[in-house]
């Protein structure tokens, strides 16, 4: 684990906004950040959140020092933290840094092979307005790493020893360096050198040579040059004159090199050709470039020449129209505007080359092989993942063989290491070529389409590492999609077969009672309707074969295709739970004429009104079984193992299900219509009195009118109560906030208008009630025509 401080890259202060707005923009990919926090803030927004902390920086007017603090945590490539764990770090890193009450909010990056979270912490404290500098948080942070190393067993990192940005950037840009050329080449031997002479010759050999400059050492190519004691500590000018004796010039010995630094890829691969092609785009650019700059610096040039012979002639015409001190007055006017016509010229200028050189910036060998690689280059992607060995992943993945190319899915970016990162309909998965890393609870489309993809790369036989829940799922979608498999894993092995048999046994039971629907395949397996056998007038008729059933003592009919079809009972009812209706199929709605008819004998016969129902004593909800079909099978009941095995064979809601889910409830468009050939009728008293309109029941009230009701009443107790009516769109404006209530399940918010002595009441979602309860109550907040609830910047704690 390594934890820094990412210091300010211009001489002007950093922005906190700016750095918000890097670290939680996706900068075009689609899956780059994870989670965000934000903490010690008023607002759960993260705009809000940025202008409070601007607020508050903008309260410290003393200190001239950078206000905002950037904190990088990154593991070594391989490893995997959950978001609680990761968060947990964070937190424990602040307070060792002293930041515990500080705003800050937080940002995982999943778009390297790293993973990684970034940290933007406001050094000015909220409530002090004084500015917090962590002493030696180097120190700090290496503890803290270390601790979560032990703890996570993490890839433990040397602290403590000298940094060497020269090989740092050879892993960023991908050349080889001076420096990493000098070790590797005759490191050992500079080292094993007992004189000045030998040491001469060596360096000869390669093409170097050793000056004296300054206090030091430094080694040169003649176009290159290093600090000697850069490329190792032995090579200090102390060590080497305690080694060797005191430095003479003179006795250096020039020899022909046998061997001579040139800049080169660190790729194992053959990538002579790419690199051919990247140094002639780089040289046409900056030709290019140049071009352009040129063009630019003339048409200057050329402009601030126009000026000057513009005010030349005007200076020329105050000489012979004025004198005195009004001719003085006039050159000092002139000579001011024309100052600041060429500074016109001149901001204008270095403006148009700063958007051109950052539209038209040169990429490092890496980066413009990355870029290849993102537009489909093959070969570009082959080189990046030869350019350095692949840290262990240890979380879900499969594994094998070394596959180049790509996997056909619409790519979301990929990685300095040739990591491609594939971003469809909401998953991700990421291919190092020899494994395919899934997230920590992948989705069942995620793990179906890598595991096409394993297959298609690796072979049939399979190598699935991670937890075990995602290997079960791995070997229950390879059988429900009949794929033909098998893993090293004996354990895997034997649940894929256990899967297997339990999707052959439904198959073979949904294509049954397919087959009884006339809706079954030829070929046996479940899937899509045939035209003709089952069907009447281009209609399927839902009629389901249940066996006999001799305790309840049922007989049979011919139904289709002689298949035998249940008779219809008289007896049963929807509440009794008894008998099977076959009026439109067994899993529909009953229609209405089979029913009893709600009837007073000797009464005039009317419709019911609208609000009859709220007259009537109506039964609660009871136990479900007694309105549900038993669903029979052969043999017994289906058992919930097997309902829950089946992922391919599940429809989505509104589709057909499976034969052994007819007896589940079903998607709308799957109910038949309920068809009322006679409408209920009840008989009241020939001269039935009348009914006044206010003695009818009025229907339920939302919870909103419920709740102001209520109020009302307390007001006519005489209880001090502010008015309370609903919020109108032409209330909008700034108010006070004054709580929220919950009434029947929905969310109520209470403003109060300023200057006004009433209380509004709006029905607002279950998002938005969870982001009030973190408003405190009397502050301000404005609701603009359109609905949305805003905080008043300012507003006090």
């Amino acid at each position: 684990m390594i934890a820094k401080k990412i210091p300010m890259r211009k001489a002007n202060l950093s922005s906190f906004e700016g750095l918000v707005t890097y670290l939680a923009g996706s900068q075009g990919v689609a899956n780059r950040v994870g989670k965000v926090e934000i903490h010690n803030y008023e607002s759960s927004d993260l705009r809000w959140a940025v202008q409070e902390t601007l607020a508050v920086q903008d309260q410290n007017k003393r200190s001239a020092a950078d206000k905002t603090y950037h904190l990088m945590v990154s593991l070594a490539g391989g490893e995997f933290l959950t978001d609680e764990q990761l968060s947990r770090i964070e937190q424990s890193m602040i307070e060792a840094l002293g930041y515990a009450e500080h705003q800050r909010i937080s940002v995982v990056h999943r778009d390297t092979d790293n993973l990684h979270f970034h940290v933007a912490i406001n050094k000015v404290h909220p409530e002090k307005k004084t500015i917090h500098e962590p002493y030696n948080d180097f120190k700090i942070l290496g503890r803290e790493c270390r601790k979560f190393e032990e703890e996570y067993g993490l890839q433990k990192v040397q602290r403590g020893g000298r940094g060497n940005k020269k090989i740092d950037m050879e892993e960023v840009a991908g050349i080889e360096s001076l420096i990493g050329w000098i070790r590797r080449e005759c490191g050992e031997q500079i080292k094993e050198a007992k004189t000045w002479e030998q040491l001469y010759h060596v360096l000869g050999d390669h093409g170097l040579e050793i000056k004296l400059r300054g206090n030091g050492f430094v080694i040169s190519d003649g176009e290159h040059h290093v600090k000697a004691s850069s490329v190792d500590r032995e090579f200090s000018k102390s060590a080497l004159e305690k080694r060797l004796g005191a430095f003479d010039q003179k006795t250096g010995v020039k020899a022909k090199p046998s061997k001579t630094y040139r800049e080169k890829p660190l790729s194992k691969a053959n990538v002579d050709d790419l690199f051919r092609q990247y140094k002639e785009e780089k040289e046409l650019q900056k030709s290019r470039r140049q071009d352009f700059f040129l063009h630019l610096a003339q048409n200057r040039d050329m402009e601030i020449g126009r000026i000057k012979e513009k005010y030349a002639f005007r200076r020329s015409l105050i000489r012979h129209s004025s004198s005195g001190i009004a001719r003085r007055i006039l050159y000092r006017m002139l000579f001011r505007q024309m100052k600041d016509e060429i500074r016109s010229v001149r901001t204008d200028y270095a403006r148009r080359r700063a958007v051109f050189f950052e539209q038209n910036k040169g990429f490092a060998w890496a980066d413009w092989l990355k870029h290849r690689a993102a537009e489909g280059d093959v070969r570009a992607l082959d080189a990046l993942r030869r350019r350095g060995k692949d840290a262990g992943y240890k979380g879900n993945r499969f594994v094998g063989k070394e596959s180049g190319g790509f996997a056909g899915i619409k790519v979301d970016t990929v990685t300095k290491k040739g990591t491609v990162i594939y971003a469809e309909d909401g998953m991700t998965i990421r291919d190092t070529g020899s494994v395919l890393k899934l997230a920590a609870i992948p989705d069942d489309k995620a793990v179906s389409r890598a595991l096409e993809i394993a297959i298609g790369r690796y072979g049939k036989v399979l190598t699935i590492g991670g937890t075990r829940h995602f290997q079960d799922k791995v070997a229950r979608i390879a059988a429900a999609k009949g794929l033909d498999v098998s893993f090293t894993d004996g354990r895997l092995n034997h649940l894929y077969q256990q899967y297997v048999k339990e999707y052959e046994y439904v198959r073979e039971r949904t294509d049954r009672y397919r087959q009884a629907d006339g809706t079954g395949r030829a070929d046996g397996r479940a899937g899509q309707q045939r035209e003709g056998a089952g069907y009447a007038g281009g209609k399927p008729r839902r009629y389901r074969w249940h066996g006999y059933d001799a305790s309840r003592n049922r007989g049979f009919h011919a139904g289709i295709s002689g298949y035998p079809i249940p008779k219809l009972s008289d007896s049963g009812g929807i509440g009794s739970g008894r008998g099977q209706s076959a009026s439109a199929g067994s899993d529909s709605l009953r229609g209405m004429p089979e029913r009893g008819m709600v009837r007073i004998q000797g009464r005039t016969q009317v419709l019911l009104p609208r609000d009859v129902s709220s007259h009537l004593e109506q039964q609660g909800s009871a136990n479900h079984q007694t309105v549900r079909r038993t669903v029979h099978r052969t043999g017994g009941v289906a058992e919930i193992r097997q309902m829950q095995a089946v992922v391919g064979l599940v429809a989505k809601p509104g589709k057909k299900p499976p034969g052994f889910r007819r007896g589940s409830l079903r998607g709308m468009e799957g109910l038949a219509e309920i068809k009322i050939s006679s409408a209920a009728a009840v008989e009241i008293p020939k001269n039935p009195e009348p009914v006044q309109e206010n003695e009818r029941l009025t229907p339920s009230l939302a919870p909103i009118d419920k709740y102001i009701a209520e109020r009302q009443e307390k007001i006519d107790k005489k209880f001090d109560i502010l008015n309370h009516r609903k919020y109108n769109p032409s209330d909008s404006g700034v108010m006070l906030f004054r709580g929220i209530r919950n009434i029947d399940g929905q969310a109520l918010a209470l403003f109060q208008p300023k200057e006004a002595e009433e209380i509004l009441v709006m029905s607002v979602t279950p998002y938005v009630s969870r982001r009030l309860s973190s408003v405190k109550l009397g502050s301000e907040v404005k609701i603009t025509p359109t609905g949305q609830i805003r905080p008043v910047k300012g507003r006090h704690r």
